[in-house]
């Protein structure tokens, strides 16, 4: 082959690519890989939550709620981190992130956003205190860990001492856990059968966990 032609080749084989990025082609393939992926490894452990774990850490997301709120601007989930391996993990607000069925990746919403644009914030506080109190925790390997205060977005209802203070920066060590309420904000419609992923990172980890879910 001529140097002419292997050079047409090569740049016929970069306008396709970019052709198929801009089609969404490359994308959506790379977000249902992920997907399937997660799903693989998520176990569904109650009617509402789901469950991933390796030998470092274990995260279970909860859905109830964000099924109640699927036409609202921002995105509920209770979330469980628990640290299972021996070095410690240092989570704050860019450790979660919600992935799409696109496979479009949003980070966690602030609280000053949340309290000002959604009006079901006081609401999900009860419905929290309501579900944890009722025995609404679930019963896992780390459910005798010790819990560290966890506020991604603090509500006097949801803290036994009624303090409305931002805690979001948490270093969770050996058998120890977070559990909160953290928002994302919703960025298209949820309709039936899409795929969800929360995705944590830290450089904690050797690599992100993630969970699997739908809103269904």
């Amino acid at each position: 082959m001529n140097l002419k032609a292997e050079g047409q080749i090569n740049s016929f084989s970069v306008i396709l690519v970019l052709a198929l990025l801009s089609s969404g082609i490359i994308g959506k393939g790379e977000a249902h890989r992920g997907q399937q992926q997660a799903s693989e490894s998520t176990r569904k452990i109650s009617p509402f939550a789901f469950l991933n774990e390796t030998h470092e850490a274990a995260l279970v997301v909860d859905v109830e709620l964000a099924r109640m709120r699927k036409s609202e601007a921002y995105i509920p989930l209770m979330v469980w981190l628990a640290k299972k391996s021996l070095y410690s993990l240092a989570i704050d607000r860019s450790s979660f992130l919600f992935v799409d069925s696109d496979g479009n990746v949003t980070s966690m919403a602030e609280p000053r956003e949340v309290r000002a644009g959604y009006s079901q914030y006081d609401l999900d506080a009860q419905f929290y205190v309501q579900k944890i109190s009722a025995g609404g925790t679930l019963l896992t390997a780390f459910s005798f860990f010790e819990e560290l205060q966890c506020r991604f977005f603090p509500h006097p209802l949801r803290h036994k001492f009624r303090v409305d203070t931002l805690v979001d920066n948490v270093t969770l060590r050996q058998k120890s856990f977070l559990a909160d309420l953290i928002y994302f904000p919703r960025q298209k419609e949820i309709v039936s059968g899409q795929g969800f992923r929360l995705r944590v990172e830290s450089d904690g980890l050797e690599e992100p966990l993630e969970v699997a879910f739908n809103l269904d």
